[in-house]
């Protein structure tokens, strides 16, 4: 006796016809379901829209985010800093261009002076990830609120910028801004007749070669719909100067870490990279609030005081503790310690603080929030 088939066969298959239609269904409603970003929240835009939150680890200063997207695909963030209750507030910048990760059209990912990622949850706002794009796990939310108004971050802020000299006479001066590559023409203002005329203290046969690097503070200013002809501007209120000798390649310098109080871990000094500690911590400085610094080399630890004044960074009464200190541990003491005493200039590029001698760069730090 025969038994029954397990899975009965309808008489007549669909049509390729039907099997076609269905799947331009099926693909049309998951396609709008993306683009709505599952009932209207989505990261494409035609509007400017910005979110804001507390991302502030626990335990840790008050800190604050504020995201704006830009539908040409810029991004501008402040991070608002309060090092201790009732202190004064900082605030610091980063700018650069933002996209949806492949794949994931939730997964936010901004490149600017450092890199972040954020994920779009269902009722619009922002979820704050880690460095590798997975979920932090603490028992703070680091969740960014949809704002119903834009801001458009027009603050003052520190940016990096490539002056190009006009090709003739009856043409316009051209600045590179370099974390979101916008090209942009110079706008006359105080700040910068004084650029153009700085400009002349760079050797010709540098300027010959191509644009130059130049440090400035500016604001952006974005077209108005009333003047839609109008293209985003950028007002130059102060400029600090040019690097000849650097470009774009060299780092954004947008700050994005308080200079005080901000753990610096040393990457390398006097061109050597820093020697992992075997016993203790990292090799470190803190510029601790009320001119106080402290630290170790990666072998004893320091101490000293420090003075910012005109964009210069003092160290002095450099001391250390007095244990013996193994082969490449004790150069690179020796090397720090000199280091901290001669330098009286510094930089802070991105996530990194340079301390200077000239434009030679004696010592790179990196920063990190906790040690």
């Amino acid at each position: 006796m025969n038994s029954a088939p397990l899975i009965s066969l309808p008489k007549r298959l669909p049509s390729l016809r039907y099997w076609a239609v269905l799947a331009w269904l099926v693909l049309g409603i998951s396609g709008c379901a993306l683009q709505s970003g599952g009932g209207g929240k989505n990261l494409r835009s035609e509007h400017v829209q910005t979110w804001v939150g507390e991302v502030s680890c626990p335990g840790c200063s008050e800190r604050w985010l504020a995201v704006t997207l830009f539908p040409d695909g810029l991004f501008r963030l402040r991070e608002s800093y309060v090092a201790s209750k009732g202190g004064a507030e900082e605030r610091f910048y980063d700018v650069g261009r933002w996209s949806a990760t492949l794949g994931d059209a939730r997964r936010l990912l901004l490149k600017g002076a450092s890199q972040r990622q954020f994920r779009l949850l269902p009722q619009g706002d922002l979820v704050m990830l880690d460095e590798q794009g997975n979920d932090i796990v603490s028992i703070r939310e680091y969740v960014l609120k949809r704002q119903p108004k834009p801001d458009l971050i027009s603050d003052e802020m520190r940016l990096l910028a490539l002056y190009s000299e006009p090709a003739n006479s009856g043409a316009q001066a051209m600045i590179t801004e370099c974390l979101s590559a916008q090209v942009l023409p110079l706008a006359d203002s105080p700040a910068a007749a004084k650029m153009l005329q700085h400009i002349q203290t760079v050797p010709a046969d540098r300027r010959a070669r191509g644009p130059v690097l130049a440090a400035l503070t500016a604001q952006w200013q974005e077209p108005t719909a009333k003047s839609s002809s109008v293209k985003r501007a950028l007002n130059i209120t102060a400029f600090e100067r040019f690097w000849p000798n650097e470009t774009c390649a060299q780092g954004p310098i947008a700050p994005a870490q308080p200079l005080q109080e901000t753990v610096w871990l040393l990457s390398s000094v006097k061109g050597v990279s820093a020697q992992e500690a075997v016993l203790g911590q990292a090799a470190h400085i803190r510029l601790r609030k009320g001119g106080r610094l402290t630290g170790t080399t990666g072998c004893n630890r320091l101490q000293g005081t420090w003075q910012l004044s005109d964009n210069k960074l003092s160290l002095s009464r450099m001391s250390s503790t007095r244990a013996y200190c193994r082969d490449a541990m004790a150069q690179q003491e020796r090397a720090l310690m000199e280091v901290l005493r001669e330098s009286k200039q510094y930089r802070q590029v991105g996530h990194q603080l340079e301390l200077l001698q000239g434009d030679q760069v004696l010592a790179r730090f990196v920063a990190t929030e906790m040690m």
